[in-house]
């Protein structure tokens, strides 16, 4: 069952079986500038990412899909792994 909970700082997402685009999990907290987080888990084929390395320069977005707008984004100039099979970075 895929699901979306509210918790006491942020959000948390939820989808043991990955459906239907990949995704696993994700965690949404919020904070002062600088001190939001957001970690997301996905994997399969149907998770939609670019080739592994990635190029350096990058910027991750999280877009709402319900027609509000509402888009999270992160510049990631501290690249902690760039493998081909595992991306972690920090963003500013």
């Amino acid at each position: 069952m895929t699901s979306w909970h509210a918790t006491p700082k942020g959000f948390t997402f939820h989808s043991p079986r990955r459906k239907p685009d990949g995704l696993a999990s994700a965690v949404l907290k919020g904070g002062n500038a600088g001190r939001a987080r957001i970690v997301v888990r996905g994997e399969g084929p149907n998770l939609r990412l670019p080739a592994l390395p990635l190029s350096l320069g990058v910027a991750v977005q999280l877009r709402r899909s319900d027609g509000t707008g509402a888009c999270w984004g992160a510049a990631h100039d501290f690249i902690v792994r760039n493998r081909s099979d595992r991306y972690t970075a920090k963003g500013n």
